[in-house]
């Protein structure tokens, strides 16, 4: 079991900058550049869909803007952020608005 504990300051205003970030990628480019806001292995699970690595993460985008124009703009709030004991591991809980 991974002991969890609350972000500092600074790390908890870095990430909703990277969520504002990430949330602009999808809105206005179609997501193009999301899988850089990734570590190579990172894991996005994104209501029981589960994307893994860069590669997959920046497939789900191409794939997503091939169907057509959207018409959403997502806003992120509420954010639950835990950190593991060094920093490398988040757990992130989100509402999600479109």
């Amino acid at each position: 079991m991974t002991i969890l504990h609350s972000a500092s300051a600074e790390v908890r205003c870095a990430i909703e900058s990277l969520n504002a970030h990430f949330a602009w990628l999808i809105d206005h480019r179609d997501g193009a550049g999301v899988e850089n806001l990734f570590m190579d292995d990172g894991v996005y699970d994104m209501s029981n869909r589960i994307f893994t690595g860069t590669a997959q993460i920046k497939s789900f985008y191409d794939a997503r803007k091939s169907r057509g124009k959207r018409a959403a703009r997502h806003v992120f709030t509420n954010l639950h952020l835990q950190m593991d004991a060094d920093n490398r591991r988040s757990e992130e809980h989100t509402s999600e608005l479109q």
